[in-house]
């Protein structure tokens, strides 16, 4: 434990660039389950990103992607609205929509999302707060909604990693 609060320590000290204008994040997301999240911007300086989200329940997981869009927030450095589409799909039993699953289900369907991130300057680090409406079409038709709060290590760019 010690050695990786150390590794996690370190990276924070060396990261010495502004890091609002990332290219890549990874991170953990707290919302209808826990989940590994990640985001690339396709070019540089890119408003455009794909994303990626495992969220992993207590029965069963859901797996989105979307092409998101970002947008300034507030005139305010690293603050950015973002919204975007895609599909999902996933696995699950008993949840807090259906409490009669006797067996697991699979379901798929469109999501959107909608939210806003903060990428703080001094640090490679990338909060967002999002919501997640969703409809399934394979399983069982419904539609329902999630999101959550993300917290993602960022990577930057290349060129300036070679400066």
């Amino acid at each position: 434990m010690k050695k990786a609060f150390f590794i996690i320590f370190t990276m924070f000290i060396s990261y010495n660039i502004n890091a609002q204008y990332y290219n890549t994040a990874i991170g953990l997301k707290l919302g209808w389950g826990i989940g590994i999240d990640a985001k690339h911007f396709l070019g540089e300086n890119s408003d455009h990103a794909i994303e990626a989200c495992l969220d992993i329940q207590k029965d069963g997981f859901v797996l989105s992607t979307f092409y998101d869009y970002h947008l300034e927030a507030f005139k305010v450095d690293g603050l950015r609205w973002y919204f975007g589409l895609g599909p999902y799909l996933g696995v699950w039993g008993e949840n807090q929509w259906n409490k009669t699953l006797k067996e697991k289900l699979f379901v798929m369907g469109a999501v959107g999302v909608m939210g806003i991130e903060y990428t703080l300057e001094n640090f490679p680090i990338n909060f967002a707060l999002d919501l997640q409406p969703r409809f399934n079409f394979v399983g069982t038709t419904q539609i329902w909604a999630t999101g959550g709060i993300t917290v993602r290590y960022t990577f930057k760019p290349k060129e300036e990693e070679e400066i």
